[in-house]
Protein backbone atom coordinates (compact mmCIF):
# COMPACT_ATOMS: atom_id res chain seq x y z
CA UNK A 1 0.00 0.00 0.00
CA UNK A 2 2.72 2.45 1.33
CA UNK A 3 4.87 1.61 -2.41
CA UNK A 4 2.11 2.00 -4.34
CA UNK A 5 1.11 5.49 -2.43
CA UNK A 6 4.79 6.57 -3.14
CA UNK A 7 4.59 5.27 -6.68
CA UNK A 8 1.11 7.37 -7.30
CA UNK A 9 2.57 10.26 -5.59
CA UNK A 10 5.85 10.41 -8.31
CA UNK A 11 3.77 9.39 -11.12
CA UNK A 12 1.80 12.91 -10.59
CA UNK A 13 4.04 15.03 -9.12
CA UNK A 14 7.17 14.84 -10.86
CA UNK A 15 5.79 16.52 -14.02
CA UNK A 16 3.71 18.62 -11.91
CA UNK A 17 6.63 19.92 -9.96
CA UNK A 18 8.81 20.44 -13.72
CA UNK A 19 5.89 22.45 -15.14
CA UNK A 20 5.52 24.37 -11.92
CA UNK A 21 9.42 25.48 -11.75
CA UNK A 22 9.65 26.25 -16.18
CA UNK A 23 6.44 28.59 -16.00
CA UNK A 24 7.02 30.05 -12.26
CA UNK A 25 10.33 30.75 -13.10
CA UNK A 26 10.04 31.93 -16.48
CA UNK A 27 7.56 34.53 -14.43
CA UNK A 28 9.52 35.11 -12.02
CA UNK A 29 12.21 36.17 -14.51
CA UNK A 30 9.85 38.23 -16.60
CA UNK A 31 8.05 39.85 -13.95
CA UNK A 32 11.16 41.41 -12.57
CA UNK A 33 12.09 42.86 -16.02
CA UNK A 34 9.16 44.85 -15.78
CA UNK A 35 9.23 48.61 -15.36
CA UNK A 36 6.35 49.19 -13.49
CA UNK A 37 4.53 46.83 -10.41
CA UNK A 38 1.62 47.38 -8.66
CA UNK A 39 1.38 48.09 -5.01
CA UNK A 40 -1.68 45.91 -4.11
CA UNK A 41 -1.73 46.06 -0.40
CA UNK A 42 -2.71 48.89 1.90
CA UNK A 43 -0.78 50.30 4.84
CA UNK A 44 -1.46 49.00 7.84
CA UNK A 45 -0.58 46.06 6.52
CA UNK A 46 3.19 47.33 7.39
CA UNK A 47 2.94 46.87 10.95
CA UNK A 48 1.89 43.79 10.74
CA UNK A 49 4.24 41.24 12.57
CA UNK A 50 7.26 38.97 11.54
CA UNK A 51 7.47 35.90 13.11
CA UNK A 52 9.88 33.91 11.32
CA UNK A 53 8.93 30.49 12.66
CA UNK A 54 5.95 30.52 10.78
CA UNK A 55 8.36 29.49 7.86
CA UNK A 56 7.83 25.85 9.06
CA UNK A 57 4.15 26.32 8.20
CA UNK A 58 5.07 27.73 5.38
CA UNK A 59 7.38 25.54 4.04
CA UNK A 60 5.00 22.39 4.52
CA UNK A 61 3.45 22.54 1.68
CA UNK A 62 4.45 19.60 0.01
CA UNK A 63 4.17 17.83 3.12
CA UNK A 64 0.71 18.43 2.86
CA UNK A 65 0.77 17.37 -0.59
CA UNK A 66 2.37 14.15 0.72
CA UNK A 67 -0.76 13.52 3.35
CA UNK A 68 -2.92 14.17 0.75
CA UNK A 69 -2.16 11.64 -1.32
CA UNK A 70 -2.42 9.23 1.35
CA UNK A 71 -5.79 9.90 1.63
CA UNK A 72 -7.23 10.56 -1.82
CA UNK A 73 -8.02 7.84 -4.36
CA UNK A 74 -6.61 7.68 -7.48
CA UNK A 75 -9.32 8.80 -9.50
CA UNK A 76 -9.90 11.48 -6.69
CA UNK A 77 -6.28 12.41 -6.98
CA UNK A 78 -6.42 12.67 -11.07
CA UNK A 79 -9.10 15.15 -10.59
CA UNK A 80 -6.93 17.35 -7.88
CA UNK A 81 -3.88 17.16 -10.03
CA UNK A 82 -6.09 18.38 -13.09
CA UNK A 83 -7.06 21.47 -10.56
CA UNK A 84 -3.62 21.93 -9.69
CA UNK A 85 -2.83 22.71 -13.11
CA UNK A 86 -4.97 25.03 -13.46
CA UNK A 87 -4.49 27.17 -10.82
CA UNK A 88 -0.98 27.10 -11.84
CA UNK A 89 -2.04 28.29 -15.39
CA UNK A 90 -4.39 30.65 -14.61
CA UNK A 91 -1.65 31.78 -11.54
CA UNK A 92 1.17 32.80 -14.30
CA UNK A 93 -1.44 34.54 -16.10
CA UNK A 94 -2.41 36.65 -13.35
CA UNK A 95 1.56 37.46 -12.16
CA UNK A 96 2.06 38.57 -15.90
CA UNK A 97 -0.78 40.78 -16.37
CA UNK A 98 -0.12 42.43 -12.27
CA UNK A 99 3.64 42.16 -11.50
CA UNK A 100 3.46 43.21 -7.95
CA UNK A 101 5.55 44.67 -5.39
CA UNK A 102 6.31 43.46 -1.71
CA UNK A 103 5.49 45.99 0.69
CA UNK A 104 8.04 44.94 3.30
CA UNK A 105 11.53 45.01 2.10
CA UNK A 106 12.88 41.65 3.28
CA UNK A 107 15.52 42.63 5.54
CA UNK A 108 14.60 41.94 8.63
CA UNK A 109 16.79 42.12 11.81
CA UNK A 110 16.11 39.25 13.77
CA UNK A 111 15.56 35.51 12.07
CA UNK A 112 15.35 33.67 15.68
CA UNK A 113 18.47 31.50 13.92
CA UNK A 114 16.49 30.66 10.81
CA UNK A 115 17.91 32.92 8.25
CA UNK A 116 19.58 30.34 6.23
CA UNK A 117 15.62 29.09 5.18
CA UNK A 118 14.65 32.51 4.58
CA UNK A 119 17.90 32.89 2.71
CA UNK A 120 16.96 30.42 0.43
CA UNK A 121 12.97 31.25 0.05
CA UNK A 122 14.15 34.61 -1.05
CA UNK A 123 16.88 32.97 -3.51
CA UNK A 124 14.80 31.01 -5.41
CA UNK A 125 11.27 33.48 -5.06
CA UNK A 126 11.23 36.69 -6.35
CA UNK A 127 8.86 39.36 -4.83
CA UNK A 128 6.52 39.81 -7.76
CA UNK A 129 4.84 36.72 -8.49
CA UNK A 130 2.38 37.77 -5.94
CA UNK A 131 -1.60 37.70 -6.71
CA UNK A 132 -2.91 34.98 -6.33
CA UNK A 133 -0.70 33.24 -3.62
CA UNK A 134 -0.35 30.03 -4.92
CA UNK A 135 0.82 28.56 -1.21
CA UNK A 136 -2.92 29.63 -0.39
CA UNK A 137 -4.36 28.07 -3.62
CA UNK A 138 -3.04 24.59 -3.58
CA UNK A 139 -3.31 24.49 0.38
CA UNK A 140 -7.43 25.26 -0.52
CA UNK A 141 -7.72 22.97 -3.12
CA UNK A 142 -5.65 20.18 -0.95
CA UNK A 143 -7.84 20.82 1.88
CA UNK A 144 -11.02 20.73 -0.32
CA UNK A 145 -10.05 17.59 -1.65
CA UNK A 146 -9.48 15.85 2.09
CA UNK A 147 -12.73 17.11 3.20
CA UNK A 148 -14.91 15.48 -0.01
CA UNK A 149 -13.21 12.21 -0.50
CA UNK A 150 -14.51 8.79 0.74
CA UNK A 151 -11.41 7.97 2.52
CA UNK A 152 -11.61 10.56 5.34
CA UNK A 153 -12.38 10.68 8.63
CA UNK A 154 -13.42 13.29 10.95
CA UNK A 155 -9.59 13.28 12.65
CA UNK A 156 -8.19 13.45 9.39
CA UNK A 157 -10.56 16.42 7.99
CA UNK A 158 -9.89 18.24 11.74
CA UNK A 159 -5.79 17.62 10.33
CA UNK A 160 -6.43 19.04 7.12
CA UNK A 161 -8.25 22.23 8.03
CA UNK A 162 -5.71 22.81 10.80
CA UNK A 163 -2.95 22.54 8.83
CA UNK A 164 -4.70 24.27 5.98
CA UNK A 165 -5.36 27.38 8.68
CA UNK A 166 -1.64 27.24 9.56
CA UNK A 167 -0.24 27.55 5.64
CA UNK A 168 -2.67 30.42 5.08
CA UNK A 169 -1.41 32.14 7.99
CA UNK A 170 2.35 31.28 7.39
CA UNK A 171 1.38 33.64 3.98
CA UNK A 172 1.15 36.63 6.18
CA UNK A 173 3.27 36.59 9.16
CA UNK A 174 6.65 35.28 6.70
CA UNK A 175 5.77 38.42 5.13
CA UNK A 176 5.72 36.46 1.74
CA UNK A 177 2.34 37.74 0.95
CA UNK A 178 0.02 40.59 1.62
CA UNK A 179 -3.96 40.04 2.23
CA UNK A 180 -5.51 40.62 -1.29
CA UNK A 181 -2.80 37.82 -2.18
CA UNK A 182 -4.24 35.45 0.29
CA UNK A 183 -8.19 36.42 -0.67
CA UNK A 184 -7.18 36.06 -4.46
CA UNK A 185 -5.33 32.44 -3.49
CA UNK A 186 -8.68 31.54 -2.31
CA UNK A 187 -11.26 32.66 -4.67
CA UNK A 188 -8.45 30.88 -7.46
CA UNK A 189 -7.84 27.92 -5.10
CA UNK A 190 -12.18 27.22 -5.02
CA UNK A 191 -12.50 27.96 -8.86
CA UNK A 192 -9.51 24.75 -9.30
CA UNK A 193 -11.31 22.43 -6.99
CA UNK A 194 -14.65 23.10 -8.66
CA UNK A 195 -12.71 22.24 -11.86
CA UNK A 196 -11.09 18.92 -10.46
CA UNK A 197 -14.62 18.06 -8.40
CA UNK A 198 -16.28 15.57 -11.26
CA UNK A 199 -13.72 13.00 -10.04
CA UNK A 200 -15.64 13.29 -6.29
CA UNK A 201 -18.35 11.07 -5.82
CA UNK A 202 -21.79 12.38 -5.16
CA UNK A 203 -20.03 16.05 -5.82
CA UNK A 204 -22.38 17.78 -8.27
CA UNK A 205 -21.23 21.14 -7.91
CA UNK A 206 -18.02 21.42 -6.08
CA UNK A 207 -19.34 23.11 -3.09
CA UNK A 208 -18.16 21.52 -0.11
CA UNK A 209 -20.55 20.38 2.67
Amino acid sequence: MIILKLKSFFKYYIPLAIVFSFLYGAANYLTELREFHYNFYLPFELYIPFIPEFIFAYLSLNFYFFFMNYILTEKELRGIIRGKYMILIVSVVLFLLFPANLGYSRDFKDYNGLLFLYSSLYTLDKPHNLVPSLHVCFALITMLGISRSQNKSKLINAISIIWFCLIVISTIFTKQHHILDVIAGLVVGYLGFVFSSRAFVGDMDGVPD
